[in-house]
């Protein structure tokens, strides 16, 4: 069943939930006395949007990638990179036809079969099985389309398991499709993703045709969703889309079933993932719903220019905390996905699963206790300069948009940019088999940046605890260093390598 885009409703409500418990939520809040750092004016936002005023799901253009301010490395500001993600995000979220953009003709859905990943097109407004979120006539459920990092399962204070789609542009699937036939050796793109005019034409000429929105470049979309009936969806992007079964009888095991569900779900998180001009290692920006989780202590600056330290605050109904929580609290993994059968370390020693089953780690299965480890992508409790402006410019990017968007009843108003990361002059960060440090000069933006939704169990820890586990995206995306070869600077996404070719025939 391919997803369809809803109208907002208040859903049916999950295994006797109340309506009132399901309203009384927390959110998010962004400081209104910021100093405006980076600010996306009303005349700017209207601009953004494709018929020249912000309207209730009004179609929003696409920020143009190609722009050389990203490539002007020692004038461009952090402000020009979250703008990009901001209008990026609201362009992927616009309606098409039946869908969003980031489901629609100029996006592919990437579907996991075996270790290999397929590249499915999208038919605009028809039914198809062609979509899949976590889980959809593939072997492995959950496999590089889940959780950041080892098995771990995120289940919401209402019970819901979290899935996850990937999907990406033209531009990406046919330049995977041409470095894979060697149509681009002796180029500039041989090895690393299109991020020039040059490049993408490259592309073009051998797709044979151009990108309705080529100015993008190459994009990767990766998203989060839990069970619209668990939620009050009429403040969520809502899709139906097929989702794995589970029998739910026992507390410690949860048996995958042959047949996957329809459900309709609502949106929790994004990554938003594209190359701009310049800079090969792309920009990683990540976005959240306001009723996600609860923020560890930060600082900003105020419109007074002094030192602000905003206190942690869990109180209210959030999707992955408990109410009150405390800031000390730890994110744990209390189920995680078995990979083998009979597998004695995930499954217990006197129970037997198979693959794909979902399984206690300790006592029972049950609802996770998350907290955003790293507000704005940053370290907390941190006023270094770089963490103190960063969150400054984010916040201020936050505050002059979601109002703007609020004032005319657009969903969107509902979902914050937690932070982006970038290198100063596109270098690609190498794997030396040791974390990515938010120190590293080459880094610029959100240093620490991770989502609660995706990077849950992997967030970098609070002070004075230390991890020995990736700090930003970087962390993971990166590549290694081959000696006598060239680096694969592509490889910096971990589903580029595995995806199978598009089929175009001659």
């Amino acid at each position: 069943m391919k997803k369809k885009l809803f109208k907002p409703a208040l859903c049916a409500l999950y295994s006797g939930l109340t309506l009132a418990s399901v309203v009384s939520h927390a959110e998010t809040k962004i400081p209104a006395d910021v100093k405006q750092t980076c600010v996306v004016s009303k005349t700017d936002l209207s601009q953004w949007f494709a018929k020249g005023n912000i309207s209730k799901s009004g179609f929003v253009d696409p920020a143009n990638s190609l722009n050389p301010v990203f490539g002007d490395y020692y004038n461009n500001k952090r402000c020009d990179f979250y703008k990009w993600g901001a209008q990026m995000f609201l362009w992927l979220s616009s309606p098409v036809g039946s869908s969003y953009v980031f489901d629609g003709p100029s996006f592919f859905d990437v579907v996991q079969v075996g270790s290999d990943f397929q590249l499915v097109s999208n038919t605009l407004n028809k039914d198809n099985n062609s979509y899949s979120v976590r889980s959809l006539k593939q072997d492995d459920p959950i496999g590089s389309t889940g959780q950041a990092g080892g098995d771990g399962v995120l289940l919401s204070q209402q019970a819901s398991l979290t899935y996850y789609g990937i999907n990406v542009n033209d531009v990406f699937a046919y330049y995977r499709t041409g470095q894979d036939q060697g149509k681009f050796k002796g180029t500039e793109i041989a090895y690393e993703f299109p991020n020039t005019i040059q490049g993408l034409r490259r592309v073009e000429n051998f797709a044979g045709r151009r990108f309705k929105d080529g100015h993008t470049l190459a994009m990767e979309i990766k998203t989060s969703w839990v069970d619209a009936s668990t939620v009050d969806a009429s403040r969520y992007l809502v899709i139906d889309a097929k989702v794995p079964s589970y029998d739910r009888k026992s507390t410690t095991k949860w048996s995958l079933q042959k047949d996957a569900l329809v459900k309709r779900l609502a949106l929790v998180g994004m990554h938003v993932v594209g190359t701009v001009t310049g800079h090969p290692e792309m920009v990683w920006a990540t976005f959240e719903h306001l009723d996600n989780a609860p923020d560890q202590k930060f600082y900003y600056l105020n419109d007074k220019g002094k030192l602000v330290k905003q206190g942690f605050d869990a109180s209210g109904d959030w999707t992955f905390a408990k109410i009150n929580t405390r800031a000390s609290t730890e994110v744990q993994e209390f189920q995680v996905v078995a990979k083998e059968r009979s597998d004695k370390l995930k499954c217990g020693v006197n129970q037997r699963c198979k693959k794909g089953d979902i399984v206690a780690t300790a006592n029972v299965i049950q609802e996770n206790n998350v907290i955003r480890q790293n507000p704005w992508g940053s370290a907390p409790i941190s006023s270094s300069n770089n963490v103190l402006r960063s969150n400054t410019d984010l916040i201020s990017l936050n505050h002059s948009i979601l109002p703007l968007l609020k004032g005319v009843g657009d969903v969107r108003a509902n979902y914050f940019q937690v932070g982006s990361i970038w290198t100063a002059t596109g270098q690609i960060p190498e794997n030396d088999e040791t974390p990515a440090d938010p120190k590293d000069n080459i880094f610029r933006g959100s240093l620490s940046l991770s989502n609660a939704t995706m990077e849950t169990f992997h967030q970098a820890p609070p002070p004075p605890k230390k991890s020995d586990g990736p700090v930003n995206c970087f962390g993971c995306h990166n590549v290694k260093k081959v000696q006598g070869k060239p680096r694969e600077s592509f490889k910096v996404s971990h589903i580029f390598s595995n995806m199978q070719p598009l089929h175009i025939e001659k």
